[in-house]
C-alpha cells in the first residue's frame, strides 16, 4: 500500500524518460542473427558465406516463460554460431566421434536442419555412431535453445586410426 505522497515503486515515473541499453543489436562487423520473440518466432539472416538460420521456438526455450519470469514482455535472441556451437559439442559427447566436427544450420517450415560434417576414430561403428551424433545433436539443440530440429544430415568424412607417439 501506498501513500499519496509516496510514489509507488512499481508504476513507472513518467516524467522520467525510460532508457535501456539495445541488447538485441548484433555486435559490430556482425552479419549474422537469428532471434526467437516473446512470440516464440526466430528469423535470421546472413551475408558473410555463412549457413542462413532460422526457426521457431515453440513458447519460448524449453520451460522458460516467453515473457520472462516477471510477466514482463521481452526478447531473446539466439545467434547462429550458438546453435553451431551446442550441435559441435553435443557431437563431442558421442564415443568414437573425434572433436573437429563442422555444423551448417538451415531452415525449413521454421525448424532447424543441421548438417554436421564429422570424423570418427577407427574401428568405430558407422551406422551406430551417426545414430548416436544425430540423437545427441537433437537432443541437446532442442533442450539449450528451445527450437525444434527437423532433421540432422550426418556425414562421415573420414576414420581416423588412434596415433600412438613413438619414441625413439
Amino acid at each position: 500500500m501506498t501513500t499519496p505522497n509516496t510514489p509507488d515503486p512499481t508504476t513507472p515515473d513518467p516524467t522520467t524518460p525510460a532508457t535501456a541499453p539495445d541488447l538485441t543489436s548484433p555486435a559490430a562487423g556482425d552479419t549474422t542473427s537469428a532471434g526467437t520473440t516473446a512470440g516464440g518466432t526466430a528469423a535470421g539472416s546472413t551475408s558473410a558465406g555463412g549457413a542462413k538460420a532460422s526457426g521457431t521456438a515453440s513458447g519460448g526455450a524449453a520451460g522458460i516463460d516467453p515473457n520472462g519470469a516477471d510477466g514482463a514482455l521481452g526478447a531473446l535472441e539466439i545467434h547462429p554460431t550458438v546453435v553451431r556451437k551446442v550441435a559441435a559439442h553435443a557431437v563431442r559427447l558421442v564415443p568414437g566421434a573425434e572433436p573437429s566436427a563442422a555444423v551448417r544450420i538451415g531452415e525449413a517450415g521454421g525448424d532447424l536442419e543441421l548438417a554436421v560434417r564429422l570424423a570418427l576414430r577407427y574401428p568405430a561403428p558407422i551406422r551406430s555412431a551417426a545414430a548416436d551424433v544425430r540423437r545427441r545433436v537433437t537432443e541437446e539443440v532442442e533442450r539449450i535453445t528451445g527450437f525444434r530440429v527437423r532433421s540432422v544430415a550426418v556425414t562421415v568424412s573420414a576414420l581416423r586410426a588412434e596415433t600412438v607417439p613413438r619414441v625413439g
